[in-house]
């Protein structure tokens, strides 16, 4: 990684306070095809209320942490307002601008970054919120982003792999953040999920059992979980298929009905689609020679 800026940034104007820095980088390739990669982090703090960005086009994902004042995001034709202890995260491919409040300058903490799997991190992300969010792990986000500075000041051989480490748990505090919000009813839903997994489920079964649309539980459980109602019944009875398949001697026909499935054919091909190999070769894997 080539580091291009390693004092403090003296292109801010003078109406940003002197603690402000920022640390532009040039990833590597290796980080660039195997790794979430920072392109640009630091701190902002405004002694006057003049500091606006607007972009587009430009690719990049942006995570933003405001310190303290407040300002506006304007995003995908939306106006957010901002206030300390919120931040947003947005992809800089669309059209976006950010500025401070006149009255109250903010301070902010931020990080650009790119690379393996931000795409798919942000479209988790935009499914179950819009771009500006309360921190409920203030705390620990606001810690992560100013190590992100301190350690890309200071450079080592394993600074990419720092920050894809820092950038990873950045984004993980993030998606795990709104878990409080879930309603009740989702919750109930997947613990009786969790308990009955091996039972004839249907999106019929659970919208009759908790008079709910299946259509609303189908959406809702999707935006809540992050995967569908079948993907979740899947993985859970691919995971006890697992188990039974490492540590009995039962056969397939036997697993598959265990398992839920009244068709071991149907076993198999899902258990193929989800592992990659059949029930039989799983077996056969894990139990070596």
């Amino acid at each position: 990684m080539k580091y291009d800026c390693s004092e403090k940034d003296i292109s801010f104007p003078p109406w940003y306070d002197p603690v402000s820095e920022r640390i532009i980088l040039t990833p590597s390739a290796f980080a660039q095809e195997h790794l979430l990669y920072v392109q640009e982090t630091g701190r902002l703090k405004l002694i006057e209320a003049r500091h606006k960005t607007s972009r587009n086009k430009l690719p990049s994902y942006l995570l933003v942490s405001v310190i303290s004042g407040a300002g506006t995001l304007e995003y995908e034709g939306q106006i957010y307002p901002l206030s300390a202890g919120q931040g947003f995260f947005i992809d800089c491919r669309k059209p976006h601008r950010y500025y401070s409040s006149i009255s109250e300058p903010w301070e902010l903490r931020w990080v650009h970054f790119n690379g393996e799997n931000a795409e798919q991190y942000y479209l988790i992300f935009k499914s179950r919120s819009g771009p500006v969010i309360r921190l409920l792990h203030k705390n620990a986000t606001d810690r992560l982003l100013s190590e992100l500075t301190l350690i890309n000041r200071r450079q080592s051989l394993d600074t990419e792999l720092q920050n894809s480490s820092i950038l990873t748990q950045l984004l993980t505090l993030l998606l795990v953040r709104d878990i409080g919000g879930v309603s009740d009813i989702m919750k109930e839903i997947r613990l009786y999920i969790r308990e009955h997994y091996m039972e004839k489920i249907t999106l019929d079964v659970l919208a009759d059992k908790f008079l709910i649309s299946k259509y609303h539980l189908s959406r809702e459980f999707k935006k809540c979980f992050g995967e569908t109602v079948v993907q979740y019944i899947t993985a859970l009875r691919a995971s006890h298929a697992k188990h039974l398949l490492r540590f009995t001697q039962m056969g397939m026909n036997d697993i598959s009905e265990a398992c839920g499935y009244c068709d071991q054919n149907y076993f198999t091909r899902r258990f193929s689609k989800t592992e990659g190999c059949t029930p039989s070769e799983y077996r056969k894997l894990w139990h070596g020679k």
